[in-house]
């Protein structure tokens, strides 16, 4: 973590303009917890220092007027002249040494993704309009051949999820308020991304695309940075949902209750308002039943490869509505890249089903059955455990999360998937590749459209190899590629890595179930190969281009996530048992080992190695 030289460097110094390291300490303390007030006791054990030392010195600084006093409390004066300067030193001295750690690796990732929401000064401002006073002191994002390594500093984001947590805590309306305008932005996203998509670019000037662009960038971007308050909140260490889990065990505790506290988890924390996919999935069941209604229909579904039934369908009723689900739910297989899901996957999914003479009607009816079902479960628990309303309101904000960023991420993709028209336009205007044009940062976008010397090579070397350290304003951060980048980052200090000696791993229910099956590591969608139905799928963190192998697996163990993360989603929309934030599956386990995933308690265990 922050070794005690570097620590020492910003107390000196603090201590050499207030006349004492004492006045220091206590003073770097109260500084980078502004939001927090402290007895006397309480920042001795903290400064290690005694508390008659602390109580003369702490006096001297409320003199100043520094420090405030209420009911024996201390805490930093935040309108004090001297209070920014104080932040600056502190956190400087701390940053000098800190360690990173990688929150997140995005497959298929480019600095368009990544760049409003990494971006420290915007995340800040966003996170400050929500009640946040903490500061993140900067962000460090690798891009490595179309792979993106998020990290962040390990102290800043375990303070940044202390503080969140307890603005939750303190009133779970402020994450069901947070909930409300992710679902509000996300739909206008996705309106305005349908309205676009209509636009003729080919007629319009690359000065005109430009001004586009910019209202495009905006647009995504107010969305985008919307995940910082739920991510926030559950991420890196599972915050909300340990407290969460320790709710539910000290009720079970309390009332003697046989109820599973992980099962109980999973269930209270699943939304019952249907997501895209199962919306896309029903929708495609309606689909099935008009085929069944004609023999002849059913027969061609049935016998034909997935290219010929297109053609002998694609000028009648059943091809318009085909080609309609495309329209409405092609972009759900688009994640990040591309392509959309077409008419040739739908059928051959309709075809799948044919043969494997599911009645659609009835899984309709199970369907509904199986929500109407949860809505029961939860509402049994409730009243088992005697939840009150404001624990009630809490796993109400928790469920808001898991759906919202459902929402969110499906108004991203389909943004980025109505938005390709106007990039390939552009990429043919100016002979170079749609990727090309996805690595360029958006305030180099004037450069890429002028043509700049040399700005396309940069872009290719980017794409090789690139890191860009965020510590504030767009324009204060640093950009490297190639070998500039990779010295860089051999400076820097990044969290080690866990043992995976292990037999048995703990992790979080997301979604309850028991199985047996062999180890598969699918961490890209080239992995997605080795995957047989009845797999256990394992990796780092799924995300949309893993969901074909997520949709065959036996269960799925992930390193890390919360109540949030894709595969939480994503297993109880299949009902797939799953077990999340492990830390170390992808390390512990190996291809072919047959284990056991209890995701009922959160255990896998290692049955046989390979």
């Amino acid at each position: 973590m922050i070794s005690s030289q570097k620590e020492d460097n910003g107390i000196k110094l603090v201590g050499s303009l207030f006349g004492s390291e004492t006045r220091a300490r206590i003073l770097k303390i109260l500084v980078l917890n502004p939001q927090a007030s402290y007895n006397v006791s309480e920042i001795a054990k903290i400064a290690g220092l005694d508390a008659a030392g602390i109580h003369r010195e702490i006096s001297n600084l409320t003199e100043l007027e520094l420090v405030s006093v209420k009911d024996l409390r201390y805490s930093i004066n935040k309108n004090h002249v001297l209070f920014q300067g104080l932040n600056e030193i502190f956190k400087k001295a701390d940053s000098l040494n800190s360690t990173y750690f990688m929150l997140e690796e995005i497959p298929n990732g480019y600095p368009l993704l990544t760049y409003c929401f990494m971006n420290i000064d915007v995340a800040n401002n966003f996170l400050a309009k929500r009640g946040v006073e903490f500061k993140i002191s900067k962000s460090l994002t690798i891009y490595e051949k179309n792979i993106i390594k998020i990290n962040f500093i390990d102290k800043d984001f375990k303070e940044l999820s202390k503080e969140v947590l307890s603005l939750i805590i303190k009133n779970p309306q402020i994450g069901i308020n947070d909930t409300d305008q992710v679902l509000d932005l996300s739909d206008k996203l996705m309106k305005f991304s349908d309205e676009f998509n209509k636009k003729d670019y080919t007629k319009i000037p690359l000065q005109e695309m430009l001004k586009l662009w910019r209202e495009y960038y905006d647009r995504w971007k107010h969305v985008h940075v919307l995940g910082w308050f739920q991510n926030a909140s559950d991420m890196e260490d599972m915050a909300f949902t340990k407290h969460l889990l320790n709710l539910l065990g000290d009720k079970v505790k309390e009332k003697g209750s046989l109820i599973n506290k992980q099962d109980a988890f999973s269930k209270l924390t699943t939304p019952t308002e249907d997501s895209n996919m199962q919306k896309e999935y029903e929708a495609l069941l309606e689909i099935l039943i008009e085929i069944n209604k004609e023999a002849k229909l059913k027969e061609i579904f049935t016998n034909f490869e997935p290219r010929n039934i297109w053609k002998e369908v694609q000028n009648k009723e059943i091809g318009k509505v085909i080609s309609k689900h495309v329209y409405d739910y092609g972009w759900l297989g688009y994640g990040y890249v591309g392509p959309n899901w077409d008419e040739l996957y739908f059928i051959d999914l309709l075809s799948s089903l044919i043969r494997q003479k599911i009645n659609p009607e009835k899984v309709l009816e199970e369907n509904k059955e199986k929500k109407e079902q949860l809505i029961k479960e939860q509402e049994k628990i409730i009243k088992s455990l005697g939840l009150n309303e404001y624990e009630q309101k809490l796993f109400y904000a928790a469920r808001g999360f898991v759906f919202a960023k459902g929402v969110r991420k499906d108004a991203m993709f389909h943004f980025l998937s109505r938005i390709e028209p106007f990039y390939q336009e552009i990429a043919r205007r100016l002979f170079i590749s749609i990727n090309d044009l996805r690595y360029c940062y958006p305030f180099e976008f004037e450069e890429l459209i002028n043509k700049k010397p040399g700005f396309i090579g940069k872009l290719r070397e980017r794409q090789e190899f690139a890191i860009w350290e965020s510590t504030g304003k767009y324009e204060n951060d640093l950009y490297l590629e190639g070998k500039k980048a990779k010295d860089y980052l051999e400076k820097l200090s990044f969290k080690k890595e866990e043992s995976a000696d292990v037999s048995q791993l703990a992790g979080t229910t997301a979604s309850p179930g028991k199985v047996r099956g062999s180890v598969k590591i699918i961490n890209l969608a080239s992995d997605m190969k080795k995957m047989q139905k009845g797999d256990i799928l394992i990796s780092i963190a799924t995300n949309p281009d893993l969901v074909p192998a997520m949709k065959i697996a036996g269960a799925i163990v992930t390193d890390v996530g919360g109540i949030t993360c894709h595969a939480a989603i994503v297993s109880r929309e299949l009902n797939i048992p799953c077990v999340v934030g492990t830390k170390i599956a992808t390390k512990a386990l190996h291809e072919g080992d047959l284990i056991d995933v209890d995701a009922t308690h959160g255990i896998v265990r290692i049955i046989k190695k390979a």
